[in-house]
Order: C-alpha cells, then sequence, then structure tokens
C-alpha cells in the first residue's frame, strides 16, 4: 500500500541526516497531472518538541520568502500524522561536494571557468537571501551560517542553487539559533565566528570563498585530524594561496578567493553581488568566460556518462505505478539515523571541549607572557602568503602560539616553542589532488543549545 503524506505519494527516500528525512514524492492532480517534489519530514523522535518544531517552520517560513532562481524553492509547509513537512522542488543533479569528492578521487579538478560559474550562481542565491526583507520592508538581514559545497546543488539544467536554511539567522526567527551554540561546518566558518560568536553576511562570504577555494585547489581550506587542531589552524588563519600549490589559475581570480577569504571580516566584499562582480571582472581581464548553464549541464553529463557522478535517473510513470504497488515502508527513524544522532551528540561534546581546551591554552599562554615580564623576544611574523590578507589587531592570536601543521610531512614540521610566533601551515606543492578527501565534520556546539544539526539535503 502506498504511502501518503497529505496529498503527496512517497516514492522513496533520498536523503537523511539528524533532523530529518527528505523523500522523493508525487503530486496528482485532475486530467493526469503530476509533479516530482521533494519533502522534508521531521524525524518522530523530535517532532513534538516544539523548539524543533518552531526551528522547522521558521526555515519553511525563511526559504519560502526567496524567490530566486538561484536558491532552491520551498513551496509548502503542512501538518500530517507523519508529523510536520516542507515540500520543496526537486533538484535533479548531485550537490558541489558530490561532484568535488568524485573528481577527488580521480585525480581531476574542476575547470575553472565551471568553477565561476557556479561560485556565481550560488553567489547570486546567497545575495538575494541576504537582502531579503520582512513585511514592513525592513531588512531580515538573513545570514545562512551553513554555506559549503554540500548546501550547493548543481542541477542538470545547469544551474547551482543554494539550499538548507535550518540555521539560518534572521531578526524575524521565532526560534533561537544564537547563544553560545556553533551552527555549521567548522572547516567553513570564519575565525569571527568561532572567537566572538559574530554573524553578518560577511561570515557567510567567507564561506562561499573557502568553498571557492577548495574547488579550485582540491582539498579543504583547513585541514585536521581533530576539532581543536581545526580551529587553532581557522583562527590563526594562514592560509596558502592556490597558485602556490599548483592551481592553474590567473593572479586575478586568486586575488578575489584571497580577499573573501581574509581573516579581517571589514576587508572582505561587503556582500556577496561585490564578491560575484568582482569574480566576473577578474574573469575578463583573464580573457576567461565564464561558463554558462548550457556548458556547466553538458559538463555534468559528461561525468555521469564517465560513472564519475551517479545518475540519478526520474521514476516515469510505470515505474512510480511499481513502487507505488509495493508499497513504501513506513516513515520513521532508521537505525542509521540513530547512529548519526548519536554521533551529532558526542561531536558537540568533543567540539565544546576542544574549544574550551583552545580558549584555555590563550589564556595560559597570555599569562605566561605577563609572568615573564618582556624579558623574552619574539621573532617577527613570517609574511602570509599574500598581501590581501592583512590580520587585524582585533582578530590577531596570541604571538606565543605555534601551530602545528597536520597536513605537512611530519619529518617538515617545524619546532614547537614558546616564544615563537604562529607558523603558517605549510601544504606540499605537487599534492593536490593526491590528498585523501576529509568531510568537513558537522558541530552544534556546546552546551547551551543541545539541538543537533539541521538536516543537509544535499544532491536533492
Amino acid at each position: 500500500m502506498a504511502v501518503r503524506i497529505g496529498r503527496y505519494e512517497v516514492i522513496r527516500a533520498i536523503a537523511s541526516g539528524g533532523m530529518a528525512t527528505v523523500h522523493l514524492a508525487r503530486t496528482v492532480g485532475e486530467g493526469g497531472f503530476e509533479r516530482l517534489v521533494a519533502i522534508k519530514v521531521m524525524h518522530p523522535h523530535i517532532a513534538t518538541d516544539p523548539a524543533f518544531v518552531a526551528m522547522f517552520l521558521d526555515e519553511a517560513r525563511l526559504a519560502a520568502r526567496i524567490r530566486h532562481p538561484n536558491v532552491v524553492a520551498t513551496h509548502d509547509v503542512q501538518k500530517s500524522p507523519a508529523g510536520v513537512f516542507l515540500v520543496m522542488d526537486y533538484i535533479d543533479g548531485a550537490s558541489l561536494q558530490h561532484i568535488l569528492r568524485s573528481l577527488h578521487d580521480r585525480d581531476r579538478v574542476m575547470p575553472l571557468d565551471i568553477t565561476l560559474r557556479i561560485i556565481i550562481d550560488a553567489l547570486t542565491g546567497l545575495h538575494a537571501a541576504h537582502e531579503l526583507c520582512g513585511d514592513n520592508g525592513e531588512p531580515l538581514n538573513l545570514v545562512h551560517r551553513d554555506i559549503s559545497p554540500d548546501n550547493i546543488l548543481v542541477g542538470n539544467d545547469g544551474l547551482a542553487r543554494i539550499t538548507d536554511f535550518g540555521v539560518a539567522r534572521a531578526e524575524s526567527r521565532i526560534s533561537s539559533t544564537s547563544g553560545a551554540a556553533l551552527k555549521g561546518k567548522l572547516a567553513f566558518m570564519a575565525p569571527e565566528r568561532i572567537m566572538h560568536g559574530s554573524n553578518d553576511r560577511r561570515s557567510d562570504i567567507y564561506a562561499a570563498g573557502a568553498t571557492m577555494w577548495e574547488t579550485i585547489v582540491g582539498k579543504r581550506l583547513f585541514e585536521a585530524d581533530d576539532n581543536g587542531m581545526l580551529i587553532t589552524k581557522i583562527v590563526v588563519g594562514a592560509v596558502s594561496t592556490p597558485r602556490a600549490l599548483g592551481a592553474q589559475i590567473p593572479e586575478a581570480v586568486e586575488a578575489v578567493v584571497m580577499r573573501s577569504i581574509n581573516r579581517d571580516p571589514n576587508a572582505r566584499y561587503p556582500t556577496a553581488a561585490a564578491f560575484a562582480d568582482a569574480l566576473e571582472e577578474a574573469a575578463r581581464v583573464s580573457n576567461i568566460i565564464p561558463a554558462s548553464p548550457r556548458r556547466v549541464a553538458a559538463f555534468l553529463k559528461e561525468l555521469k556518462s564517465e560513472g564519475i557522478v551517479a545518475t540519478q535517473r526520474l521514476p516515469n510513470a510505470q515505474a512510480i505505478a511499481a513502487m507505488m504497488a509495493q508499497g513504501t515502508p513506513a516513515l520513521g527513524t532508521s537505525s542509521r539515523i540513530r547512529t548519526q544522532a548519536g554521533r551529532h551528540g558526542r561531536g558537540r561534546i568533543i567540539a565544546a571541549l576542544a574549544a574550551g581546551a583552545f580558549m584555555l591554552g590563550i589564556l595560559l599562554t597570555i599569562l605566561f607572557a605577563a609572568v615573564s615580564g618582556g624579558s623574552s623576544t619574539t621573532a617577527k611574523p613570517s609574511a602570509a602568503p599574500t598581501a590581501a590578507d592583512p590580520t587585524p589587531p582585533a582578530l590577531a592570536p596570541p604571538a606565543v602560539i605555534t601551530v602545528p601543521d597536520t597536513t605537512a610531512d611530519p619529518g617538515n614540521a617545524p619546532p614547537s616553542s614558546s616564544t615563537a610566533p604562529p607558523a603558517a601551515p605549510s601544504f606540499p606543492s605537487g599534492a593536490v589532488t593526491n590528498r585523501k578527501f576529509v568531510p568537513a565534520p558537522t558541530i552544534v556546539a556546546p552546551a547551551v543549545s543541545t539541538r543537533p544539526k539541521e538536516f543537509d539535503p544535499g544532491g536533492l
């Protein structure tokens, strides 16, 4: 017997996370009308929690306000015996994360013209979200807070869209998403979010810049074996330039990327639109034409034909009828989802401990410096890889911190010193695409909020 959620017939589950499951479904009407949609259903174990329901409804309200071709559209929110659910566009394609991982596994990187089009599309959608206003015309000051390759969907139509506003911050939200909790993927968090809890559109611009850096280079902007070391690297902010790591891109494009991930929020682009404009201008002066949607669609089709990206076939009417006849498993929380929820809980504890240990280390080193009475001398910090990355005094880390480089060869690691300035993480040149892909840890930490990370519907 077919499973229905409201007026939607469930075909199959297509993704799951700590807070919800996304199903491929269809709605039918008179005269043979039917339409495939993605429905996002809260897990039963949190569907009765008023706080989670409020977050879920806030996501629907915010996303439904954004009407833009580069944002996944949310069409409806309903309540059924299965719980509250969102109805969204079904994007036939792949997430940027899926594409990058598949290319990385084959020692390939994305062509620059394709990269430019995908990032410019995502920035255009992000700007539309940032400019969102309420019914009274006042800006909502929305911040996505989870821009990453997972949440950029590349459709078979060649358009890139941003999705998942589950942890977005806006002044109109009913539920609280502030407090001491870090929401989003740690590897893409701007330094000011970790150090001061600051959240505005410039932190989203940093995340978009980190996403473009990864797309160009073929690896994460920052990598570490644990969250504590990752936090240290993000806060210190020593970044290698893409060209220094072997990326074949013009200097003008590199300069735009490096400005977007500057540690100083004031040195970044003020808006996502300004970031997109700068990319287009850098491409123009470098005689590069960003790919058209047709070119992106052809590239994605090529990857699927080569088996690099899995083909996601839409079921036809006969296949849907067969699946409906066989019946669809009852909606609920699978053991896989429960396991993920457990990992989220452990991840919050580990992240909280790592952040606490990091801040304690800063306090101890400052105290040591004060007790020393200034008798010790401190070497001058080494020059940053790029002149476009000034470090403001407000965000500068203590001079006595030395950051071990977990990505470099251990034999070349700099010696630790209590008086040495923070060393820029050194990355081996020429080994960009030979690295093992390390997914970004997703955390919701620490103690004030015990909510799991909102589900990322990547790959819809």
